[in-house]
Parts: structure tokens; C-alpha cells; sequence
């Protein structure tokens, strides 16, 4: 069985969930072994490493973004703002880290 995923990103999950980061720990763990949404074991990772509780969540992913990128989590905004579309929850993920960092 090939992996797709790194351990680090399910760990990044757990600790996304308990600090209320997330709510839907399951569904994310299971996106990141899926390998359905390019890099977004990197961007729980770092995002894991920088958040320490949850906040307000951004508006919208777009500011999401926008707080992701002024704390070194995203280097890539163009591609997340591009993809965030493309995945059920994705964006409102997006809100809920850029809200965090």
C-alpha cells in the first residue's frame, strides 16, 4: 500500500482539534490520507506549529489566506486561492486556520 500522507499532518490534526481549531477531525485525517487535496498535509503541519488556540474565524477563505501568508504558514497563496473551490470544506478550513494564526 502506497502512503500518500505523513504522519506529522494526522498528528496536526489532532492538535488542530483540540485546541477547537477544527471540529471534524475524521474528515480532515481522512482528506489528508486520500491525497485528494495537493499540499494540504504541508499546510496543516505548519499551520499546527504556529496556531496555539483557536480565534475568530476569517470572513472569508480569502482573508483566511491573507493571515496564513503574514504568518510564514502559506508560501503558495495564488494555489490556495485557486483550490480552495475544489474541495467540500476546504475553505472553511482555511477560515478557521487564517482565524488562529
Amino acid at each position: 500500500m502506497k502512503r500518500t500522507f505523513s504522519p506529522p499532518a494526522l498528528a496536526a490534526v489532532d492538535k488542530l482539534a483540540k485546541l477547537g481549531v477544527i471540529n471534524s477531525p475524521d474528515y480532515w485525517k481522512q482528506t489528508v490520507t486520500s491525497g485528494k487535496v495537493k499540499y494540504l498535509d504541508i499546510l496543516l503541519t505548519k499551520a499546527a506549529a504556529k496556531i496555539t488556540k483557536a480565534g475568530t474565524r476569517s470572513a472569508t477563505p480569502e482573508a483566511g489566506v491573507a493571515s496564513l501568508v503574514s504568518a510564514g504558514v502559506i508560501d503558495t497563496p495564488d494555489y490556495w486561492l485557486k483550490n480552495y473551490g475544489s474541495y467540500p470544506s476546504l475553505g472553511e478550513l482555511l477560515c478557521a486556520l487564517g482565524g488562529a494564526v
